[in-house]
């Protein structure tokens, strides 16, 4: 194999195919990163045998061949590069890296030692926007833990629903505490699908539907999936990246109704997100060995935050809102209300209570999309 090219694309694609690799493995393929062309074609691959993305793309004058190398080591040489170019070539078990300046010979193993990667049987497929689907993720990932007593607590479920005659994506992310819920609108009739995503694979095909869109592709992401795994179909121009991850298997709890998400409320309250934020903030430095727990209290449109007793001390503060319908009396956990501030796009908050011993539902102002569910802590 021999080939140039730019350093800042070789850079940005071990940035992706990287966070594919096992973490700790007894196989050091699994820590490897395979490079080859064949007819003018680059490929790349990377995987943990959970999780895997691959990637083509066509250059001009290069020679057939390949290898696999330790990914991190060939990534931390290509960010070290300067030079607008790099060259690769492999001679036996070897890959050189030459540029202007430097040069580099890493040892590698044979193609052929490379896993294969799965093929998906009978797939179904539905295809929406890139944004949609990094939106989604966004909006819900942080709501989920990577270990939980619960296998099917650890994913992001996606799927769709058809309501009042119209179909939408929703993804869903729970830790059983709390919950976000983002839903967007499907142009046409969209595929039936319910599957949960492992949150370890979710955030590396997130990263890879970023890429796209920041280098200016708006373009569809295609989504095809069996009963066991899903495979994402990306574009940017004459590249092709394709990511594939397990599922997760189990029953997603059954969310949406008054118990775990409810729409008829007797308060509204509506405050600044910045405010809101600063305030928790304050009180979380009495409050982050005490489970995070505030205590919040509505009257005459001020909304009072304070922590209650703990070992270290007592806190109090109080910021402006508008009560709707009568006042609360309620316990939280602060962190959860302070991760939703950061995720929300939004200047004003509605924070909707049926009373003081059920859910709490946060949403943006006039918007019906994003839902994020805190439990009340007595």
């Amino acid at each position: 194999m021999k080939l140039s090219l730019e350093v800042s694309l070789l850079s940005e694609l071990l940035d992706l195919s990287t966070r594919f690799i096992a973490k700790s493995s007894t196989l050091p393929i699994l820590q490897n990163i395979y490079i080859a062309v064949v007819d003018n074609e680059v490929t790349i691959k990377a995987t943990d045998m959970e999780k895997y993305i691959l990637i083509h793309f066509p250059i001009d004058k290069a020679e057939d061949g390949g290898i696999t190398v330790d990914a991190k080591t060939f990534f931390e040489i290509i960010k070290t590069i300067e030079d607008d170019h790099v060259e690769l070539s492999v001679s036996g078990d070897n890959l050189s890296i030459s540029s202007a300046k430097d040069s580099f010979t890493i040892k590698g193993l044979p193609l052929q030692e490379f896993v294969a990667l799965p093929d998906l049987k009978e797939p179904k497929t539905i295809e929406f926007p890139v944004a949609t689907l990094t939106a989604g993720i966004g909006k819900v990932e942080f709501a989920v833990l990577e270990k939980n007593f619960s296998p099917v607590f650890t994913g992001v479920l996606m799927t769709t629903k058809h309501e009042s005659g119209k179909d939408s994506i929703v993804f869903v992310g729970t830790d059983s505490y709390r919950l976000a819920e983002y839903k967007t609108p499907y142009e046409g009739k969209a595929q039936e699908m319910k599957v949960i995503i492992p949150k370890s694979s979710i955030n590396d095909i997130k990263k890879v539907g970023d890429y796209c869109t920041g280098k200016g592709q708006h373009n569809n992401v295609i989504v095809n999936f069996s009963h066991n795994m899903i495979l994402c179909e990306f574009t940017i121009g004459n590249m092709s990246i394709k990511t594939n991850s397990l599922l997760i298997q189990g029953n997603f709890p059954d969310y949406d109704n008054e118990k775990i998400l409810p729409k008829n409320f007797n308060t509204t309250i509506t405050v600044d997100s910045s405010a809101t934020d600063k305030a928790i903030r304050k009180i979380g430095i009495l409050t982050k060995d005490n489970n995070n727990f505030i205590h919040l209290v509505s009257q005459d449109n001020i909304l009072e935050i304070s922590s209650g007793n703990t070992d270290l001390g007592q806190a109090n503060t109080s910021i402006s809102a508008i009560i709707d319908k009568g006042d609360i009396n309620v316990g939280l956990n602060g962190k959860h209300v302070a991760d939703f501030m950061k995720i929300a796009n939004s200047d004003r908050i509605n924070m909707n209570f049926v009373d003081n011993t059920s859910p709490i539902v946060l949403m943006e102002p006039d918007s019906t999309v994003y839902k994020y569910v805190i439990r009340p802590v007595k």
